[in-house]
């Protein structure tokens, strides 16, 4: 899908995650990938031709995150991926 997709995910709070969004299928002409959380707002901009974007971020007391992705491309089609790098990164030990 060309375009811009808003896409809205729970994620736990107090942790820190990387997401990538990657074309699958088509010729990609550039994928840019945008997170907020928050009033924080976290972005891959570069529009290369390589078709994908990477962002990370820690979620602090946040339950959700909002991402954009616009991708470019003719008969595209991608994918987005989050993973949990580490959990409770605020806690302080006893």
């Amino acid at each position: 899908v060309a375009g811009s997709t808003p896409i809205v995910t729970p994620v736990e709070q107090a942790a820190c995650y990387v997401a990538v969004a990657a074309a699958t299928r088509g010729t990609p002409h550039g994928v840019v990938l945008r997170a907020a959380v928050g009033a924080s707002e976290h972005a891959d901009e570069r529009g290369t031709s390589d078709g994908a974007a990477l962002v990370s971020f820690c979620t602090g007391d946040r339950e959700r995150v909002h991402f954009t992705v616009e991708a470019r491309g003719s008969a595209l089609a991608w994918g987005l991926a989050l993973y949990r790098t580490n959990g409770a990164a605020w806690e302080q030990a006893p």
